[in-house]
C-alpha cells in the first residue's frame, strides 16, 4: 500500500494543530488534530480491509483470438475482470501487453465503473517479429475515495501468443538495395544412387533391384529402364547471432529483432531439411553456445525457444542465500568438466545435476564475434555451413570473422543490419544518411569478395528505399 501526498498533508495539518495547542497552551486545538488523526487511521483501516477483500475475490482472465499467428497478423486480445461484489473506490485495470505488441485499436487500461463488478477490455494488436509473447498478468490499481491511499494488485493469469517466423512485409534481405530470396540451396549431392530425389532414368544393368524398374518407361521404350535418384546430403549449420546493439525505442527500429527473425527462419529451414544445427548467441561479455550441432527434434525446439525470447537474455546468475556465492552457467560448465574425471561417490552423485543442458555460457575476451568463430567453428568439420547475423558497428571484427569462417566452411552467409538504417529519421540529414549507406555498401562488397562468403543487408525495406531514392535525387540536383 502506498500513502499519497494528500495523506501526508492531512497528517501535517494534524501536527500543525498540535503545535498550535502547545504554543497557545489551548487544548481546543487538540480536538481537530485528534479528529484528523482518527479519520486518517480509520480510513487506512477501511482501505486495507477493502483491498484485502478485492484481492481475495478478484478474478482475471486473458484470452486471444488466435494463439499462433504470423508476424504482423492482427489478433484480438481480451482481458476480463470480475469482482464478487461492487466497490465504491476507484479501480483501474491494466492489461499489461508486452512492449513488442503494436496497438491497433481498443484499450488496454480502463476504470471499473462505479457499482459494477465486471469489466472487459479488448484490444487489437500485432507483433512484427517471430517470438513467444506473454500478455499479462494484469494489474488492478485501487485507491480510496479521498485519494489518501493507493495499492496495486497483480493477478496470475496470462495468455501466450506464438508468432511463427514469416517474412514481414517490410523486411528487406538483399544486396545494394535489391531484394533477394536467400536460401542455402538444394540438398542434393550431385551423385546418384539410393535416395529420395528423382534424378532421371538409365538402362538396366545386372544387379539393379527390381523395385527400381520403371515399368511404364520399359513398356514404352521396349527396353528395361530403372529410376535413378539423387543422394540427399545432410548439411550441418552453425548460426552465430550477435545481439550487441544500441537500445532501440521501438521493435520496428530494433536491429536485434531483425537478426533474431533471420535466426528463427534459418532454424526452421534446417528443421524442414533435417539438418543438424547449432546456435551461438553473442553479447558484450560472453557467448551462449549449443553443446553440439544436432538434428534431434528437441534441439530445434530449444533453439526456437531461445530465439523466440524477444528481450535480451536475462542475467542467469544466482546467489546462494546461505553463502552469498554467485553461481553462473560458466561455473556450472567448468564444474561439469571437472566431475567427468571424478570417480568418487560424491562425484557420481553430483554429476547428473550438472549434465544435460542444451547450451553453455562461456566468457569471451577480446572481440566476442571473432573469438566465438575461432573457438567453436574449428571444432566442426569442413562441411559445416555458417550463418553470421550481426550489425556493422564492429566492421574490423566482422571482416576478420567472415574471413576466418570462409577458411573453415565451404559456405558462409553474412546477414548485416546497417546501423544507418535503424536510426531515427532525420529529413535534414538525408545526404549524410545516403553517404553512410554507400560506405556500408562498400564494406558489404568487401565481405562479399571473400572466399566462400556471401554478404547481405537486412533492414526495413521502406527506410532503405527512401534513403536510396532521396540520396540519388539529391545527387542529381
Amino acid at each position: 500500500m502506498h500513502r499519497t501526498e494528500r495523506y501526508w498533508s492531512v497528517l501535517g495539518l494534524a501536527v500543525f494543530f498540535g503545535v498550535l495547542a502547545v504554543i497557545f497552551t489551548n487544548p481546543e486545538f487538540l480536538l481537530p488534530a485528534a479528529a484528523l488523526l482518527a479519520w486518517a487511521l480509520a480510513s487506512e483501516l477501511v482501505f486495507r480491509q477493502r483491498t484485502q477483500r478485492i484481492s481475495e475475490t478478484l478474478q482475471v482472465s486473458h484470452t486471444v483470438s488466435q494463439p499462433t499467428v504470423r508476424p504482423e497478423q492482427p489478433i484480438d486480445a481480451t482481458t476480463a475482470v470480475h469482482l464478487s461484489e461492487s466497490v465504491n473506490t476507484p479501480v483501474t485495470v491494466h492489461s499489461n501487453y508486452p512492449a513488442h505488441a503494436i496497438h491497433i485499436s481498443g484499450t488496454s487500461e480502463q476504470d471499473l465503473p462505479a457499482g459494477s463488478t465486471d469489466l472487459t477490455l479488448t484490444t487489437e494488436v500485432y507483433f512484427p517479429f517471430a517470438g513467444k509473447y506473454t500478455i499479462g498478468p494484469a494489474t488492478v490499481s485501487v485507491s480510496d475515495a479521498y485519494g489518501l491511499f493507493e495499492t496495486t494488485i497483480t493477478s496470475t493469469d496470462t495468455a501466450t501468443v506464438t508468432v511463427d517466423p514469416d517474412e514481414p512485409t517490410d523486411l528487406h534481405v538483399g544486396q545494394a538495395g535489391e531484394q533477394f530470396a536467400v536460401t542455402f540451396g538444394e540438398h542434393g549431392s550431385g551423385n546418384t544412387g539410393p535416395g529420395m530425389v528423382p534424378a532421371g532414368m538409365r538402362a538396366y544393368t545386372p544387379g539393379d533391384p527390381a523395385s527400381r524398374i520403371n515399368w511404364k518407361a520399359t513398356a514404352r521404350l521396349d527396353d528395361v529402364y530403372v529410376r535413378e535418384f539423387e543422394i540427399e546430403t545432410v548439411r550441418p549449420l552453425a548460426i552465430l547471432l550477435d545481439t550487441r546493439a544500441p537500445p532501440a525505442t521501438t521493435p520496428e527500429n530494433d536491429p536485434v529483432e531483425y537478426r533474431r527473425h533471420i535466426g528463427t527462419a534459418l532454424v526452421a529451414d534446417a528443421a524442414s531439411h533435417g539438418d543438424p544445427v547449432g546456435l551461438y548467441t553473442i553479447d558484450n561479455h560472453d557467448v551462449e553456445a549449443s553443446q553440439r550441432l544436432s538434428a534431434a527434434p528437441e534441439q530445434y525446439l530449444k533453439l526456437r525457444d531461445r530465439l523466440y525470447t524477444p528481450s535480451q537474455r536475462e542475467d542467469t546468475d544466482e546467489t546462494d542465500p546461505t553463502t552469498g556465492v554467485r553461481t553462473t552457467p560458466l561455473d556450472i560448465g567448468v564444474a561439469a568438466d571437472r566431475l567427468r574425471t571424478d570417480e568418487s561417490a560424491f562425484g557420481a552423485q553430483l554429476t547428473p545435476f550438472l549434465r544435460g543442458t542444451a547450451s553453455q555460457t562461456r566468457q569471451i575476451e577480446g572481440d566476442p564475434l571473432v573469438q566465438t568463430a575461432r573457438t567453436y567453428l574449428k571444432r566442426h568439420g569442413q562441411d559445416v555451413r555458417v550463418a553470421i547475423i550481426t550489425g556493422d558497428q564492429h566492421r574490423a571484427e566482422l571482416y576478420d570473422t567472415a574471413k576466418l569462417a570462409g577458411q573453415l566452411s565451404p559456405e558462409v552467409l553474412v546477414f548485416i543490419t546497417p546501423a544507418v538504417l535503424f536510426e531515427a529519421d532525420d529529413i535534414t540529414a538525408i545526404d549524410d544518411l545516403y553517404s553512410r549507406y554507400a560506405a556500408f555498401e562498400r564494406f558489404r562488397t568487401r565481405l562479399d569478395r571473400l572466399d566462400n562468403v556471401t554478404a547481405f543487408e537486412v533492414a526495413p525495406g521502406a527506410k532503405l528505399q527512401a534513403v536510396i531514392t532521396d540520396g540519388v535525387t539529391h545527387a542529381q540536383q
